[in-house]
């Protein structure tokens, strides 16, 4: 969306009832990480990611799985304890 980076996108999205969203992205920033989560995203993979993996991902995630790089699973706040996880 014009004038939007992923995250507020994310947060739009989702909050019109859209559809799941996946943040691909180059960033390994905490910060980054955390606000994509609690935006809604559904899935956090890195461009870095095979074409394969990221395929596997987007399968899994229409059968109702979240996907996150297991960066993004050993960060500190924990994804279990974040809003709507």
């Amino acid at each position: 969306m014009p004038g939007m980076n992923e995250v507020e996108t994310t947060r739009q999205v989702r909050a019109r009832g859209g559809p799941l969203v996946v943040l691909l992205t180059t960033s390994e920033e905490e910060k980054d990480m955390v606000e994509g989560v609690r935006a809604g995203a559904a899935g956090y993979l890195f461009k870095t990611a095979e074409v394969q993996e990221i395929v596997a991902a987007l399968e899994r995630m229409m059968q109702g799985e979240r996907v996150f790089h297991w960066t993004v699973l050993r960060a500190p706040w924990g994804l279990r304890h974040s809003r709507g996880i």
